[in-house]
């Protein structure tokens, strides 16, 4: 996604319906998928996706898996799959290690808080 300095993302962490309004379609597509799947619920279960639905997206995807305490003000993050197209990019394939040792984004801290923020709101 690529936004010019007008069209940034406000700071605080944003729900799928609104993230979806500053999104490349494709990634909106994805939001919307992520909805059907959910149901009435507010997060689809892992089993509702079938991973030849999310070919288009797998190269651009990063997964987490939450670590339960990890740190003295919450939980970490491990990255469980990070997609081949963004590992390209970076030149490093971070999966297997935490965000607290490694983050993709120049605020560890505040990289945290909004993941601990989308967990514990069970936002997309």
């Amino acid at each position: 996604m690529t936004l010019q300095a007008s069209e940034m993302l406000p700071s605080e962490t944003i729900d799928g319906e609104e993230l979806a309004n500053y999104c490349e379609p494709t990634v909106a597509e994805l939001l919307a998928l992520w909805k059907s799947k959910r149901g009435r619920s507010r997060l689809p279960a892992r089993r509702a996706f079938d991973f030849g639905e999310l070919k288009p997206w797998l190269g651009h995807i990063i997964l987490f898996d939450v670590v339960p305490d990890g740190l003295d003000d919450g939980a970490d993050f491990r990255y469980r799959l990070v997609g081949s197209n963004l590992t390209r990019v970076l030149g490093i394939d971070p999966t297997g290690r935490s965000v607290s040792e490694f983050c993709l984004t120049v605020d560890p801290k505040s990289a945290l808080s909004n993941l601990r923020t989308i967990v514990r709101n069970r936002l997309p």
